[in-house]
């Protein structure tokens, strides 16, 4: 009889041992700045509460701030890590649970399971997802963002912000100028050097 619980326990610790490994829950590092946009942002899941944030990562680390929303809008939110380069911005649902969480810094250490992080390029994001993607035009408020993974393998909870890093001729960036959908592969588009500036959450 011993000898069979023993087996069990064995047994039991080693499933709970891979669904640790499988989940990123086995290594603290990995774990503290993984995101897995349909779960989690670290330790921060859709469930989480502004109570359960503050206390995984402190009072000193948390600060009410107000959050632009676009069109001039403001939201009052939790800031993780202010002004340092993990900072993270959260919005919250009526509910109580986070809304959506933005990550901007430069050199930040969250990155999703595939590697992207702020300052990926376009054609790290087109690797990851498998095909192109659609994004919006540029020089408005909701410039250059994800709108679209089109049956990609990256999920809808993920919302990306690209930053171009290269000026086209007025003629060329007058078509991808403004309140439209574009694809990621059109040739102006790959001409534009564009980078990942801000991560977006959406739960």
């Amino acid at each position: 009889m011993k000898a069979c619980l023993a087996i069990i326990s064995i047994l039991l610790s080693f499933t709970i041992l891979v669904f640790l490994l499988n989940t990123g829950y086995a290594t603290g590092q990995d774990h503290k700045w993984t995101i897995i946009p349909s779960s989690r942002v670290g330790t921060i899941t859709r469930q989480s509460t502004k109570a359960e944030v503050k206390e995984l990562y402190g009072e000193n680390n948390i600060t009410s701030c107000p959050i632009s929303v676009g069109e001039g809008r403001i939201k009052q939110g939790l800031c993780v890590f202010g002004g340092k380069k993990n900072e993270l911005l959260i919005e919250w649902k009526k509910n109580g649970t986070p809304k959506r969480i933005t990550i901007f810094g430069m050199n930040t250490d969250w990155k999703t399971k595939s590697g992207i992080t702020v300052g990926t390029s376009l054609d790290k994001v087109e690797e990851v997802n498998g095909k192109p993607f659609l994004l919006t035009g540029f020089g408005w408020d909701y410039a250059g963002r994800t709108v679209s993974w089109e049956d990609g393998l990256l999920p809808s909870e993920l919302q990306l912000e690209f930053e171009p890093s290269t000026t086209l001729p007025q003629e060329k960036e007058r078509q991808v100028m403004g309140d439209q959908k574009i694809r990621s592969d059109y040739t102006i588009i790959q001409k534009k050097g564009l980078k990942v500036e801000t991560m977006f959450i959406r739960w």
